[in-house]
């Protein structure tokens, strides 16, 4: 994980990237706002999208590590959309709030991964970048509620091409609507890793009874896909699939006593429900 201070006209930007992930931490933003923490807090936990992407990281600091609240860079771009100019008073802070919501993606994103390549086309200006930022935050609010299958599809492609005019990485659709998406399209490349791993020698079972239950720490997972090249993501949309899968005899995700002799966050299922499903 890299921290970073991104110095930003009058004020700064900290943030953290992983593996390619871009996490803004909040507070310092809130509160150069002049909005209080507290409620922003809850009005993005309370927000069935924004909270798909908040995290807490641990941060150096003068005072030694601290634990900060994150939101990943697309649901910061939705939670910055969603603050009215026109409703702040003070005219230094509603110019500071334009300047983010304009020019803040593409500091936070030159900064960690460099100037946009010439042949690709041009950021959009300040006003088509506003009108793509709206047509992201529609778009996520109809997938968020759609069921039926074929819209879906329809609406993801819509996401993922405007998402792509901001230059942002794709948006994961599973944890937008599970519901609506077909489990097995889902949750077949995690059975697929677990025997992947298999057939390197490496047991993803973490149960004391492996013979009746399946643990799988989802942060071992990957790291572990990760290092061997295996490509899958381990999301909450991953594991809201799971749960909602018949077949894939989910029990809980839970504090587990490990073969390890540690206890680990894991995903448990029932291999027994598995066996019956396979039958």
């Amino acid at each position: 994980m890299r921290y970073e201070i991104i110095p930003f006209h009058d004020a700064s930007i900290h943030a953290v990237e992983s593996m390619g992930r871009v996490d803004v931490i909040m507070k310092p933003i809130v509160e150069a706002f002049g909005l209080d923490w507290g409620g922003q807090h809850k009005r993005i936990s309370k927000n069935p999208i924004l909270r798909e992407g908040i995290s807490v990281k641990e941060i150096p600091s003068a005072g030694g590590v601290q634990k900060m609240t994150t939101l990943e860079l697309t649901m910061f771009l939705g939670w910055l959309v969603g603050i009215s100019i026109d409703r702040i008073k003070d005219e230094k802070i509603r110019h500071l709030v334009g300047l983010f919501q304009r020019e803040a993606l593409d500091a936070i994103r030159a900064h960690f991964f460099g100037d946009r390549p010439k042949d690709r086309r041009p950021f959009p200006n300040a006003q088509e970048r506003v009108t793509l930022q709206r047509e992201v935050t529609r778009l996520m609010d109809k997938i968020q509620i759609t069921r039926n299958p074929e819209a879906l599809r329809q609406s993801a492609a819509m996401l993922q091409r405007t998402l792509g005019q901001l230059d942002m990485g794709e948006a994961d659709i599973a944890a937008l609507a599970p519901k609506a998406l077909a489990h097995d399209n889902v949750t077949t490349p995690f059975w697929a890793a677990l025997e992947a791993l298999r057939a390197r020698g490496i047991e993803p079972n973490a149960h004391r009874q492996p013979d009746r239950f399946l643990a799988v720490s989802p942060a071992w997972l990957k790291k572990v896909c990760a290092r061997e090249h295996i490509n899958l993501c381990v999301s909450s949309g991953l594991l809201n699939a799971l749960r909602l899968s018949p077949e894939s005899g989910f029990i809980a995700a839970k504090p587990v006593n490990t073969r390890f002799g540690r206890a680990m966050h894991c995903w448990v299922f029932a291999l027994q429900q598995q066996l019956i499903a396979a039958e």
